[in-house]
C-alpha cells in the first residue's frame, strides 16, 4: 500500500486539538498568534517546514519549503502575509513543523465559502498539550482532542480520491 506521507515528512504522533466549529479569519489568525507565540515558539536559529497537506483534498501531502522563525513570525503579526501564505485550492491546508518534527500545525482559510481552520498535533508531552488546550479556552473556542494517528487516517480515508 502507498504511503501518503511525503518520504520527508513524519507522522504526527499524540494527541491531535482543533476547533470544533469554524472560524472567522481574524480568530483563525489570532488563535495561530496565540499558539505560535506563546507555546511552540522556540530556539531562533531552528528551522520550520512549510507543506501544502492535501490530506482532505485527496490524500496526498506536499513539501513547500523550508523557513526561520523570522518569515512564521511575519505571519503572526501581518493578517495579509498570513492570508498570502494559505494554499488557495478546496481543502489543501497550509502545515507548519519545526525540524525535529515535535508538532505539527495545519489551517487553511477559503475566502469563498469563510471555512477557516486549525488543528495542531504534539508537542508530546503534558505541559505542552495543556498549554495549547488553554490557548483555544482563552478564545472561548470548543476544543476537541483525537488520537492523532486515528484522526489523520481518517481524513485521509475520506479524502476524495
Amino acid at each position: 500500500m502507498w504511503s501518503f506521507f511525503s518520504p520527508e515528512f513524519r507522522e504526527p504522533e499524540g494527541i491531535n486539538l482543533r476547533t470544533e466549529d469554524d472560524l472567522r479569519l481574524e480568530q483563525l489568525h489570532e488563535l495561530f498568534f496565540r499558539i505560535f507565540r506563546n507555546v511552540l515558539i522556540a530556539d531562533p536559529g531552528k528551522k520550520y517546514h512549510l507543506w501544502h497537506d492535501w490530506w482532505e483534498h485527496d490524500g496526498l501531502h506536499f513539501p513547500a519549503r523550508s523557513v526561520r522563525l523570522e518569515k512564521l513570525m511575519d505571519l503572526t503579526v501581518d493578517l495579509n502575509a498570513f492570508v498570502k501564505a494559505m494554499p488557495k485550492d478546496f481543502k489543501v491546508r497550509l502545515g507548519i513543523t519545526p525540524d525535529d518534527f515535535q508538532w505539527y500545525l495545519r489551517m487553511g482559510y477559503d475566502p469563498e465559502d469563510g471555512e477557516s481552520f486549525l488543528d495542531i498535533t504534539g508537542p508530546p508531552d503534558t505541559r505542552s498539550q495543556e498549554s495549547l488546550a488553554a490557548e483555544f479556552t482563552a478564545m472561548n473556542l470548543k476544543c476537541i482532542q483525537e488520537n492523532a494517528s486515528e484522526y489523520y487516517r481518517r481524513i485521509v480515508s475520506q479524502a476524495d480520491q
